[in-house]
């Protein structure tokens, strides 16, 4: 860099460059699946639902969410998980949830 280049000039482009080379990277990336078939493990329903694979088991041992275990492994289809995520936001669960707290803690109805 030659003492009459601006600096500012110098930083611009290189910032201009990077910002390139990250929406090249962020554009390549593959796409979340849509596929409604598509089978998770605890972790990917997790990730999927937004809640905590405690939650997640939470709800399995209270037979509020949709799971399947072949053999040792917990499997879900993202499909039923979607649609028990609006079930459960429309409140059609929300029986089921307080009869596994009143089971919990003991508590009559």
């Amino acid at each position: 860099m030659n003492e009459s280049t601006n600096p500012f000039t110098e930083i611009n482009e290189r910032l201009d460059a990077l910002a390139t080379t990250v929406k090249n990277i962020t554009s390549s990336s593959p796409e979340k699946s849509t596929d409604k078939n598509e089978v998770l493990d605890i972790s990917g329903a997790s990730a999927l639902l937004k809640i905590p694979e405690a939650s997640i088991r939470f709800h399995i041992r209270n037979n509020m969410l949709p799971c399947h275990k072949p053999g040792r492994r917990l499997l879900f289809i993202r499909g039923e998980l979607l649609e028990w995520l609006i079930a459960f936001k429309a409140g059609e669960t929300e029986e089921k949830k307080a009869d596994a707290f009143r089971k919990k803690y003991n508590l009559k109805k």
